[in-house]
């Protein structure tokens, strides 16, 4: 039943986004903000809410009784979705269509990927991320979200699909009905995430592995709004949009949803995760980023090539485990 209940928590999770993000994204233009700044901001952030609630929930848990293994689910979530967004996503896109890299994403977004990776890890290495870490990260994203607003071009970001909301037939002012899309979509995230957490806990329990596997797994099934994004954009020859969702998403996990979280709730480092994870989200984002700029592209064999050391990890992760 606890895996039941996990697999219900992360549809809870998705499906919580989705609603929360198109309402925001609606509200946002009818106050006259640009679909520029909406999409840099909302729809990227939007795209992470199910990793953010869920690690920001495990380390409001990881405060009480079973910390370590709260903890666990938290940090597994975030480097899990990174190392499959880096490594699985890229690998399936570029098998899908040799991927072109696009100059802009690779110097800005590929820069701040690495120094997104180099500070969380460090961050990580006293075994516990504080709140000071936590701050600094978050100010880190800030950073990096004023460079994106100030450098991307002006049609660079398509409005999002609007899609249909049961309270619009109801002949419910569009305003509120945007306000109800919110509110409830943030309600089923938070309880989504809840249910991993707890859910995910037992589940470990049960199966007598390490918790930070099933926080790895959850973080592959919380990435699902970036698979559908980049493969979609892959394969209609988009291949910027699809490394640019990538890079932009991997960014977000490690300042954003990393560095709120931690501000929120200090998150202890289980051992496995600094002698296992973390090594191999350094090595992860170095090997995906030297083989963009080798030649500014993602060829199928390199994409083989990233879907086997994903696979690797995996396999070394459920071994821990």
């Amino acid at each position: 039943m606890a895996a039941l209940f996990v697999v219900l928590g992360l549809v809870a999770l998705v499906l919580g986004a989705d609603l929360a993000v198109g309402g925001a994204q609606r509200l946002g233009r009818r106050v006259g903000i640009s679909d520029l700044v909406i999409g840099l901001t909302i729809t990227s952030i939007g795209t992470s809410l199910p990793e953010l609630a869920t690690t920001l929930t495990a380390a409001v848990t990881a405060q009480g009784p079973g910390s370590e293994e709260a903890a666990g689910v938290g940090l597994g979530n975030i480097l899990g979705s990174n190392l499959f967004l880096l490594l699985g996503l890229m690998g399936l896109t570029g098998v899908v269509r040799t991927l072109h890299i696009d100059h802009r994403s690779l110097y800005r977004d590929g820069v701040a990927l690495g120094v997104a990776t180099a500070l969380s890890a460090g961050a990580m290495l006293s075994g516990q991320l504080g709140r000071v870490e936590g701050v600094l990260l978050a100010v880190a994203y800030v950073v990096y979200l004023v460079v994106l607003l100030r450098t991307e071009p002006r049609d660079a970001v398509p409005s999002a699909e609007e899609d249909g909301f049961f309270l619009d037939s109801l002949g419910v002012p569009e305003p509120a009905t945007d306000g109800a899309r919110v509110v409830v979509g943030l309600v089923v995230l938070v309880l989504g995430a809840g249910v991993v957490v707890q859910r995910g806990i037992e589940l470990a329990e049960v199966l007598g592995v390490n918790a930070t596997l099933v926080g790895v797994l959850a973080g592959i099934g919380t990435s699902l709004p970036e698979v559908v994004v980049s493969l979609r954009s892959a394969a209609k020859g988009s291949a910027d949009i699809a490394v640019g969702n990538i890079l932009g998403s991997s960014v977000v996990n490690l300042l954003l949803c990393l560095g709120l979280s931690a501000a929120v709730a200090p998150i202890p480092v289980p051992d496995t995760v600094l002698r296992l994870d973390t090594p191999f989200l350094v090595a992860g984002t170095v090997i995906a980023l030297a083989l963009m700029t080798e030649r500014r592209d993602v060829t199928r064999a390199e994409g083989v090539a990233l879907l086997t050391t994903f696979a690797l990890y995996l396999y070394l992760r459920a071994v821990y485990g």
